[in-house]
């Protein structure tokens, strides 16, 4: 299963990444994405609660939760 999961992506990667950052933006990103991120997961925050970025991006949601005080 993991060898179709990679070729899936692989073939439709470069077409969505097109659609979604070229041209007339469809999809929210820098700090509107982060904004739209944190308050999402924000009511799961309780104290003690951890924030898990498994490989989403360029680390910036978690720069951003750390800024928040954020574990």
């Amino acid at each position: 299963m993991k060898d179709y999961v990679r070729e899936y992506f692989d073939r439709h990667a470069e077409a969505w990444v097109e659609a979604a950052y070229a041209g007339d933006v469809r999809f929210p990103v820098g700090s509107e994405r982060e904004r739209l991120a944190i308050e999402a997961v924000a009511p799961a925050m309780h104290e003690g609660a951890r924030l898990v970025d498994l490989g989403c991006g360029a680390g910036q949601l978690c720069r951003h939760a750390a800024r928040l005080g954020w574990s």
